[in-house]
Order: structure tokens, then sequence, then C-alpha cells
């Protein structure tokens, strides 16, 4: 097996392709966003499915989801391109099947309670393994543009910056634009149909502005199944501190749909959920902003440490001001520059990783590694849904009603503040392994050094 790899690079990555691939990340918040916001809300209160079955429903497709983005990954890793680009042309491939999936998600018929938790399994998955089709490859883009570790930061930073803006806009405009578009389900099969338009274009634009520079010079051939490929990535001791970290990242995401409840019954008014979305999204947009020259100053462990113990401050602050909206919303920001700091680093540290892995086990595989990403992003936000429907339905959360008992808001309040806080703990003691950064420069010269022998 010949892995050999060459870089194409002529010139640095130039900001119409940084801004045209964060569109990409606008994209799929425009489906994971609004899912992990919205989905559980949706289910309950719109369809009418119990909460509980909404988390195993929710738990089943996650985890089949996941092992298919692996599949995507290996697939990628082991495609014959002949030095052609491998992992772009998916994204023009899945740009309209992805808009369309999206549509479908929130067009549950009015039709019998199996009907409609079956309506809803089937479209839920169907929309994730769309998502996976398309973000495994798009993810995986960061290693391909570039070997420059500057550059894939950067290109972090603005995936990260553009969902943010997407994010952002999602949750304030999005309950209005039910109620303008007929409120109730035809208000959220609206809303499906405008943000389903603008991820297919935004997609679009990114397909055809971003460019992969890193080609392979041999077509691999490998032989074994996907367990001996996921052997070989298991070997990362990095791979697996990002990838747990993630995890727990994406189930604080999974959480997010607790802001509906949390707004609505605590706080006493769904208009809150636009100033939590605001509080937590303005602050990760600049963030993500000022991450842009601070990561060519620092280590990434240094940067996304400093990130967690931010977002551990913000939890702290609405634990004391829970009553408070100021202090609530106060919280919520602190949480969002530390969420920049997160994500806006978290898949280049990833694309570090398939480095590492290239230079310890002479063996290069983005596919998988990066498929990683979306694999966590799917586990970790499906167990957040999980575990907040699980959490509402043991608290004896009712759906639709307007007065929810004691157990109830309690419950709220948990997932709303107090789990966040111990995920970032455990997340803290996680990233205190990592220590790539730290020899990175020396794997990457001898990277390099063996390109040119090649």
């Amino acid at each position: 097996m010949d892995n050999s790899f060459k870089s194409v690079q002529h010139s640095n990555i130039k900001l119409p392709e940084k801004v045209s691939y964060g569109l990409g990340n606008l994209a799929a918040n425009l489906l994971l966003t609004t899912a992990n916001t919205y989905m559980v809300y949706y289910y309950t209160d719109v369809v009418g499915i119990a909460a509980a079955v909404v988390g195993t429903l929710l738990l089943v497709a996650k985890i089949i989801d996941g092992v298919f983005d692996l599949s995507v990954g290996a697939f990628l890793d082991g495609a014959s391109n002949n030095g052609q680009e491998k992992a772009r042309p998916w994204i023009k491939r899945m740009a309209i099947p992805f808009g369309i999936v999206l549509i479908l998600m929130y067009s549950v018929p009015n039709f019998g309670s199996e009907f409609k938790i079956g309506y809803a399994f089937v479209t839920y998955i169907l929309a994730m393994f769309v998502f996976s089709a398309i973000s495994v490859p798009y993810n995986t883009m960061i290693s391909l543009s570039s070997t420059n570790q500057s550059e894939r930061s950067e290109l972090s930073s603005y995936r990260n910056m553009l969902g943010s803006v997407g994010g952002w806009v999602l949750t304030v405009i999005t309950l209005p634009l039910v109620t303008l578009l007929g409120d109730g389900r035809r208000g959220w099969f609206g809303i499906a149909v405008v943000y389903g338009i603008i991820a297919t274009v935004a997609y679009l634009v990114c397909y055809r502005n971003t460019h992969e520079r890193v080609r392979q010079v041999v077509s691999v051939k490998e032989t074994g199944n996907l367990w001996s490929k996921i052997k070989t990535v298991s070997k990362n001791k990095y791979w697996w501190i990002v990838l747990a970290i993630m995890i727990l990242t994406f189930i604080t995401a999974g959480l997010g749909g607790v802001n509906v409840y949390f707004a609505k019954y605590i706080m006493g008014n769904t208009d809150y959920v636009g100033a939590l979305g605001t509080a937590n999204y303005i602050p990760m947009i600049l963030g993500s902003i000022v991450l842009i020259p601070l990561s060519s100053k620092f280590r990434k462990k240094t940067i996304v440490m400093g990130g967690l113990l931010l977002n551990v401050l913000g939890c702290l602050i609405i634990m004391i001001g829970i009553q408070s909206p100021v202090l609530v919303i106060a919280g919520n920001a602190f949480k969002g520059a530390g969420s920049a700091a997160i994500f806006g680093l978290i898949y280049a540290m990833f694309g570090d990783t398939v480095d590492y892995g290239e230079w310890k086990f002479g063996k290069r595989a983005e596919g998988l590694t990066f498929s990683a990403g979306s694999f966590s992003e799917k586990i970790g936000s499906g167990i957040g849904v999980v575990i907040l429907g699980f959490a509402l339905n043991i608290g004896g959360y009712v759906g639709g009603h307007t007065v929810q008992t004691g157990s109830a808001l309690n419950a709220i309040k948990f997932i709303f503040v107090y789990l966040p806080l111990i995920i970032d703990l455990i997340s803290i003691g996680l990233l205190c392994f990592y220590g790539l950064d730290k020899r990175y420069k020396a794997i990457r010269t001898d990277l390099d050094q063996q390109t040119k022998g090649v």
C-alpha cells in the first residue's frame, strides 16, 4: 500500500475561500442547530409525541447514524482518486438532498400516534444520513485544504464564526417566523422550506469557492473492513482525547433544547429564547474573530482550556442568579465566548491528529478521523437530547400545559445549569492529557521531509 501525499499549495488561502468554507457550517446549522434547539419541542408540543418516546427515538436514530458516519469516513479514505479531489465533490452532490430532508423533518402529518412516531423516526434518520454524507467530506476539507497548522486554525475559526452567525439568527427568528408563517404545523413547515433553500445555496457557494490542495500521489488500495480501519485510527491517543471532548461538547449542544423550556417556565416568557440565543451567539461570533490572531500566538490547548474555564464561569453566574434574567443572560454570554474557543479550534485539532497518525503509524486517514467529528456531533447531541427528554419525563413534564410541577421545573433547571457545568469540568480534566501541540512542529517537519523524498 502506498500512502504518499503531496501538497499542491500555490498561495495562502484567501479570504473569499475562508468565508465560503464557513458558509458550509452555516448551512449545516440550519439543520443541526434547529434540530438541537427545537426538535424536542416540535415533537412534544406541536406534533404531540410523549417526551420519553422522543428521547428514545432520537437516541436510536443517532446511534445508527453514528455508525454511518464512520462508514462515510472509511469510504473517503479507501477511495482511489488518482490525485483528484475526493471530499469536495460530495458537497455539490448532497446540497439539494440536504435541503429536501430538512423540509421532511418538519412535515409530520396529523395522523395516528404510531404513524407520527414512525414518520418522525424515518425522516429524522434520513436527514441525519444526508447530513453525514455532506458533513464528513466538508469537515475533512480542513485537512485537505492545507498542511499549514495556522491556516487550518483559520479555516476552523471561519467555520465556527459563520456557523455561529447561522445559529444566532436561527435562535432569534425561528419562533417569530413560525408564528408569522401560520403557527403550528403550517408555520414549522414554512420555516423548514425557507431554511432548506438557504442551506442548499450556501453549500453550493461553499463548493464553488473552495479547493483541495493536499492530494494523493498514488491511489490507495487498502484491504480490510471498516473495523480494521477503525482499529488503526483507535491507536491514536490524541484522536481519542479530542473525540471525547467533542462528544461532551455536543452533549451540551444537545441540551440546548432546554432553552425553550427554561425561557417559558423559569423566566416566564418564550421571548427570552431570542435573548438567550443572542447572549450566547454574539460573544461566540466576536470570539471567533479574535480567535484568528490568537491561534497564531498561542497553542490550541491553551486557548481551548481558556474557553472551558469561561464556560465554567458562565455556569456559576447562572447558578448564583438563576432568578435574575440579567444574570442568566450574562452567564450565557460568558458561555458563548468560551464556546468560540472550543468550536473554533476543535476541528483544527482533529486535523493535527491526522498528521500525528501518519507520522506515528505510517497511515493517513483523514476521512475516518474527521468522520469522528460528525460522529461526535450526532452521538453527543443525541445523548443530550435523550437526557433532556428523559429528564423532562422523570420530572413529570406535560407538553402544552401552562403550569408545570415543581419536579418538572427542577429538571429544567438541572439541565440548563448544573449538567453543563459537570460536563465542562470533565472536559478540562481530559484536555490536561493533550500534548500534541508541543510536538507538532517536529512532526510536521518529519512529514515534509518524507514527502520530499517521495
